[in-house]
């Protein structure tokens, strides 16, 4: 056998000398930021290597791996043909560059989606199966690897990331004083099933519970749950977070005493500043928690005000299938340029508020989508919708007047009639409700950016990121480029409207448009006119976007720097024809 030729035997080793070989690819330059791809690249590797590679079709991974699961909807196995043909060509690019040297490679032939191990420069490929891994020991019953693995892509991918965050054109999280915790997911160690959603629940309230302190950064839900069932250190998860404090723990029983441990880590040092048994002979889970925060609160030195202390315990409803459909619906709501998207999420916040009419976040969701309708020009009847949006964040507020979407519906409620010291006021104080909320911060960066302070809104766009950086269906990035393009910023535009993409972030027409004109700025003419065509292509006009914005800005000479360079593009593309 040549150096360059690789036998792939039933060996244990071979496992590990396959793994090392996604594990190069994942933690590369060229797959940094491609999120969507790393996950499917990972998922065929293991399938394949699992002997079910010829299983792999195109509705199981959409399913599996891009969470589409409507076999009616032709999108659904089309993303997967999409996403199969940007994988190859990453795989491509990185195998002749970065990974020229690696001994395996790692490639997915046309034609389906399983992929296929050769050895470097090997004129024999070796396709694994099922029989060759036979006596070999399967990756996912070798946690240990697993572990392993994931932490070292986690700590190379934040390295690349924290190296360049200071770099011009790249995107910078500008920097906070306040402490910055992350609440990793509670380890269920009870036995039983139903530990499962009691540790995931004990979780998402301690993060709302101390996400309602203004004077410290509370990592989001949705990016520390994908953490969950994993080992890391505290100083490998802040590294991943940017963060100064690690927060973990585990149920260790539920009755007939409830019993939960925790433990607070410092990241940068490593060590443990306290770990603490709380337990409850009535099962009371609101002092629990109170008592955690409280502790949290305490270790950090921070002065909180009675009225947020308060506030501790405190669950916005107990109906866990309507907390569910409520984050279901805020996902649904975005990008807001999308009014089928709009209809759906309504619906889902609608069935919220029929599962659990005392919770604040149904009327309060129905506000919001509803201001959305009338500000971003999908309502039919702005007049009737204006009104309906303003009853229903009334009726919010009776029932929890410390709910902050409330405020958020209430400030765009004020953008659509372009009262833009009410709105900034409303959004303020949804933002003093809840300082660590991702969507509450990242629409009060539109509305300081829409009043004319383009740079307090890259700020808040900019935390956003920062309180959620895992969430990849959020618009932050959308909103950020924006308002950076807006700012005479092309680089740092481009930057972020393609990250978005990357990794799978949300896209409607507004933000090819910008996308359009931003490689316009740039002198990139073919890919200005393919991008405004993309647009075209969604079913909404340029001039439906133009009059948008010309109304929605405090000074109408800001967005006019996107519509005229349409204008160009547009003239550009006529000469040609």
């Amino acid at each position: 056998m040549t150096k360059n030729e690789l036998e792939i035997s039933p060996e244990p080793t071979n496992n590990e000398q396959l793994l090392d070989a996604l594990a190069r690819v994942l933690a590369s330059d060229t797959f940094a930021e491609v999120f969507r791809l790393k996950k499917f690249l990972d998922y065929s590797v293991r399938e394949t290597m699992e002997g079910r590679g010829d299983r792999l079709k195109g509705f199981i991974i959409a399913c599996e791996v891009f969470e589409k699961d409507d076999p009616s909807d032709a999108q659904t196995t089309t993303v997967v043909r999409v996403e199969a043909g940007r994988l190859r060509r990453r795989l491509k690019d990185y195998y002749e560059n970065e990974g020229k040297d690696d001994p395996i490679r790692i490639s997915m032939p046309k034609g389906g989606y399983s992929v296929l191990f050769t050895g470097n420069e090997s004129i024999r490929p070796a396709r694994i199966n099922q029989g060759s891994l036979a006596s070999g020991k399967p990756l996912f019953q070798r946690p240990f690897a697993w572990v392993a693995t994931f932490a070292l892509i986690a700590l190379v991918v934040s390295l690349f990331w924290l190296k360049d965050r200071d770099a011009p054109g790249k995107l910078i999280v500008l920097p906070d004083n306040r402490p910055a915790i992350a609440v990793i997911p509670f380890e269920n160690m009870t036995g039983q099933s139903d530990g499962d959603s009691f540790s995931t629940g004990l979780t998402e309230d301690i993060v709302i519970n101390l996400g309602g302190v203004s004077e410290m950064n509370v990592i989001s839900i949705s990016s520390v749950m994908q953490y969950k069932g994993m080992q890391l250190s505290p100083q490998k998860v802040g590294l991943q977070l940017g963060v100064g404090y690690v927060l973990e723990g585990s149920v260790r029983q539920l009755t007939p005493n409830l019993r939960v441990t925790a433990r607070l880590g410092d990241t940068e040092s490593g060590r443990q500043l306290w770990a603490e048994r709380f337990e409850s002979q009535t099962g009371d889970v609101a002092t629990l928690q109170e008592e955690l925060a409280r502790k949290v609160v305490s270790s950090l030195s921070i002065n909180l005000p009675e009225k947020k202390a308060n506030r501790f315990g405190q669950r916005y409803t107990s109906n866990k299938q309507a907390w569910f459909l409520y984050k279901q619906a805020m996902n649904l709501a975005n990008p807001p340029s999308d009014p089928a998207r709009l209809e759906l999420a309504l619906q889902a916040f609608e069935q919220v508020s029929e599962m659990d009419p005392g919770f604040a976040g149904g009327f309060a969701g129905s506000a919001y989508i509803k201001s959305f309708m009338v500000f971003f020009g999908h309502s039919q009847h702005h007049d009737a919708d204006r009104e309906s949006a303003m009853s229903l964040a009334s009726k919010a507020r009776k029932i929890d007047p410390v709910f902050g979407l409330t405020y958020s519906a209430l400030a765009f409620i004020h953008l659509s009639e372009r009262n833009f010291e009410e709105a900034l006021a409303m959004s303020s104080q949804a933002i003093e409700i809840q300082p660590s909320d991702p969507y509450v911060t990242v629409y009060h960066g539109i509305i300081l950016a829409l009043g004319g302070d383009l740079e307090s809104g890259m700020h808040f766009a900019n935390r956003a990121l920062r309180l959620d950086p895992l969430n990849a269906r959020t618009p932050y990035l959308n909103i950020l480029g924006l308002i950076q393009f807006l700012s005479g910023r092309y680089d740092e535009a481009l930057s972020s409207l393609l990250r978005n993409q990357e990794r799978g972030g949300p896209i409607g027409p507004g933000q090819l448009q910008f996308l359009a004109a931003t490689y316009s700025k740039l002198g990139d003419s073919a890919m200005a006119e393919s991008t405004l065509t993309m647009a075209d292509d969604m079913k909404t006009k340029i001039s439906h976007s133009e009059n948008w914005l010309l109304e929605a800005f405090k000074d109408p000479t800001i967005p006019r720097r996107l519509t005229e360079e349409i204008e160009v593009i547009q003239m550009r593309a006529g000469a040609q024809d």
